[in-house]
This record gives C-alpha cells, structure tokens and sequence, in this order.
C-alpha cells in the first residue's frame, strides 16, 4: 500500500547499515 518509504524508515535502514559495517571493521581489524 505504501507508494514510497518515509525518510524516517530510510534514516533507520541507513543508521543499521552503518552499525554493522563498523562493527565488520573492528572485527577485520
């Protein structure tokens, strides 16, 4: 139903995708 996600649903997705990528860096390194 929804046409377009809210900019608030995509600042949270944003937000998760940030958090796991560092949390990747600090395991490599």
């Amino acid at each position: 139903m929804i046409d377009a996600p809210e900019p608030t649903a995509l600042f949270g997705l944003a937000v998760v995708a940030t958090g796991l990528v560092a949390s990747r860096r600090k395991k490599n390194s």
